[in-house]
């Protein structure tokens, strides 16, 4: 370890010499352990943390702070981010936050004849066609038949007319 620091120098991340120091023939930066770019080490470092069963499966921030207590090495946080992201276990029983949403459920009919469930209501906004018509009446049947009638009227309608039109469509 002696021999890279003093061939390579200090590393461009910390340039403050006071920072490192070597005891027993390791490396520390700021009195945590320096692990050199050796990814099955680090892994198994990150590994015996996150998975310790005294633990349980930290998540990645509790994991990124036991680790940096006692390590160092540079991204430490992406390796770890990255670690716990591809952890099966944590992704198995991690909580959805975005659930998709419910099937819709139809409507229970209690209806025996065509037409005897129904809503009704009107479209407007059309322009006015020859007949003088400039709105549609829609009737929807939510009983056997799921049919549903379009009738052109006007914005004129009355009660009476609606009645006569409803009458007149629906019972023919």
């Amino acid at each position: 370890m002696t021999n890279i620091l003093s061939m390579k120098g200090v590393p461009l991340i910390k340039s403050n010499l006071s920072d490192w120091k070597i005891e027993d023939g390791m490396l520390f930066y700021q009195d945590r352990c320096y692990n050199p770019d050796k990814s099955s080490v680090r892994k198994a470092i990150v590994q015996e943390i996150h998975e310790s069963p005294m633990t349980g499966h930290l998540g990645r921030d509790t994991t990124l702070e036991m680790v940096q207590r006692h390590y160092w090495w540079p991204r430490l946080c992406h390796f770890i981010y990255k670690y716990v992201a591809g952890c099966a276990t944590c992704q198995q029983n991690k909580i959805n936050t975005h659930p998709t949403q419910p099937l819709t459920q139809p409507i229970k009919s209690t209806a025996t004849k065509p037409f005897q469930m129904m809503t009704q209501d009107f479209i407007s906004g059309f322009p006015k066609t020859k007949k003088g018509h400039d709105r549609i009446m829609v009737m929807v049947d939510y009983g056997l038949m799921k049919g549903v009638i379009f009738i052109p009227c006007s914005k004129e309608l009355t009660a009476l007319k609606a009645a006569e039109l409803h009458f007149d469509h629906m019972f023919k």
